[in-house]
């Protein structure tokens, strides 16, 4: 019987557990879902960013993003936040199938993968951050 109790509690100590853990949003997880929350997060992750040209990865864990000045932008998941960097003239970008693989200059930041329709174009967009006199 008192087998049974113990069982009894420890479920009913799991139960807690859950319940805090998602009150608290601790396993709730940044996601992209669209150009709006992108445009959000860029702001976020830079004050006086006004995206004029956005796209989302296909599983929201990452976006990138141009303003008029032609900074561009990369945004990624990092746990239950989105980080963001401004891409420099070090940043490189290649195609891998439909995929757009992106370094930065920040090895902290690593590098983001991203499944998008238009990669051509913001390889482009990266590319062009190398020639003198851009970002």
């Amino acid at each position: 019987m008192a087998q049974l109790w113990q069982f009894l509690l420890s479920l009913v100590a799991i139960a807690a557990l859950v319940l805090l853990v998602h009150r608290l949003r601790l396993g709730d997880g940044a996601a992209l879902n669209d150009e709006e929350d992108a445009r959000r997060a860029a702001m976020m992750a830079i004050d006086d960013f006004a995206a004029t040209h956005v796209s989302v990865g296909a599983d929201g864990g990452a976006a990138i993003l141009c303003d008029a000045d032609g900074r561009v932008l990369l945004l990624r998941r990092h746990g239950s936040h989105i980080a963001g960097r401004l891409l420099d003239a070090r940043a490189a970008a290649s195609i891998i199938d439909t995929t757009l693989a992106i370094t930065t200059s920040d090895p902290r930041f690593g590098w983001v993968n991203l499944a998008i329709a238009d990669a051509p174009t913001w390889k482009a967009r990266i590319d062009r951050l190398k020639q003198p006199g851009n970002a």
